[in-house]
């Protein structure tokens, strides 16, 4: 559990005595390539501290096509708020590219930890805060930039996602038609 470990004291000040209880929720998960973490219509149950590798979110429009929400890369929560605190089904899939290690929990164990150490509320609070910023991000940028500088600030700040993502996973993430992205790319 190192790196999860650290990233909770460094960022949240999780005492010794607080990650001592804390690890006793949490277990490592691998998944394989294309295994699903979720998928539409299950109940959310779970979150992921994704230790390594890179999963992909994604629904499908009403032509039926695939459409990328998210990526979660090292270091990132997975999580689907809406149906890891209600348990309601999701309407989408989260699926790993590659074998994909993550310290994960459930909502129940999860609820239990949440009473027990009160820092968690905080800790909750900060990983929405990182959400919603991340979702005013791409917003401002689908409003406000170019389709080619998208893709290359993408690919600046995510370096590890465009090494193992399809090229029409990354366009669709970005709003871009892949026909689009294949001549800006080829223009540069």
């Amino acid at each position: 559990m190192q790196g999860f470990k650290e990233t909770l004291q460094k960022q949240f000040n999780l005492s010794e005595c607080d990650w001592e209880i804390t690890e006793k929720y949490f277990k490592i998960e691998v998944i394989k390539p294309k295994q699903f973490f979720v998928k539409i219509g299950e109940v959310a149950n779970k979150l992921g501290f994704v230790k390594s590798g890179v999963l992909r979110s994604y629904t499908y429009d009403d032509e039926g096509k695939e459409v990328t929400l998210q990526f979660f890369k090292t270091g990132t929560v997975v999580i689907i708020p809406y149906s890891f605190n209600e348990g309601v089904p999701v309407n989408e899939n989260i699926i790993s590219y590659e074998q994909t290690e993550l310290i994960t929990t459930t909502s129940e164990e999860f609820s239990e930890l949440y009473k027990k150490v009160s820092l968690w509320q905080h800790i909750c609070k900060g990983v929405s805060e990182i959400k919603n910023d991340q979702l005013l991000d791409r917003t401002v940028q689908f409003q406000t930039n170019k389709a080619i500088d998208r893709y290359e600030e993408f690919c600046k700040s995510n370096p590890e996602i465009v090494k193992v993502v399809p090229l029409t996973h990354i366009a669709s993430f970005l709003g871009i038609d892949i026909a689009t992205l294949s001549r800006l790319r080829n223009k540069r």
